[in-house]
């Protein structure tokens, strides 16, 4: 009897993705940290290199969220040491206020990026943390009007066995000018300086150009 072979829509590069298990402890915690009364995944890929990643919608009474899982089944190849925590693993989102309608087309738009930034570490052998910036997609630009994106603190963690901890980090939208000065000077300096960072951490939140 010929054996019959399950087909897959992963590229031979996917080598790494969380286990049943793992991919139902973080989407359960990201429910309960997030909020359950999103939409839910968004984006599924049908084909990936080095991991795997969806993205998930949800909602609080703070934000809205789009959060990628899968970024953090793979290790970085590097990593940063913040305290006594070390960041080799992470999920990255992006926050968007409660009275934003995003339309289908915008949240695959947010959703896509994402998932590109979530690749960049694996493709270019680096590895993320706070204070990092990268930039923004064109698209990215002509819809929000941002350059790059600033890697915030990690807001949440959870522990998933063998794998360690998983972080959370929110991407923050910053312009060209904004990245100059960081380069500069610092970027954590930027952060301190900030008086409202609840609104500057919206994507969807035009805002005035800030330089300290």
């Amino acid at each position: 009897m010929k054996e019959n072979k399950l087909e897959t829509t992963f590229s031979n590069k996917v080598l790494n993705q969380y286990s049943p298990a793992q991919m139902d402890k973080i989407t359960n915690f990201i429910k309960k940290k997030f909020g359950g009364r999103g939409e839910g995944l968004i984006c599924h890929e049908l084909k990936s290199d080095n991991i795997h990643v969806d993205v998930d919608v949800t909602s609080n009474e703070d934000n809205q969220h789009l959060v990628t899982f899968g970024m953090g089944s793979m290790e970085m190849c590097n990593y940063l040491v913040l305290g006594k925590d070390e960041l080799k693993r992470l999920e990255i989102l992006f926050n968007v206020s409660l009275d934003y309608e995003m339309t289908n087309e915008e949240k695959l738009l947010l959703a896509n990026e994402l998932m590109r930034i979530a690749k960049y570490p694996y493709r270019e052998n680096t590895f993320f943390g706070p204070g990092h910036t990268i930039n923004a997609s064109k698209e990215f630009k002509e819809k929000f009007g941002y350059d790059y994106f600033l890697f915030f603190l990690p807001i949440e963690k959870i522990k998933l066995g063998k794998l360690g901890y998983v972080y959370f980090i929110p991407l923050i939208p910053i312009y060209e000018k904004e990245r100059e000065w960081m380069v500069k000077n610092n970027s954590f300096e930027w952060l301190y300086a900030m008086d409202d960072l609840d609104a500057a951490i919206l994507i969807d939140k035009k805002r005035e150009m800030f330089i300290p």
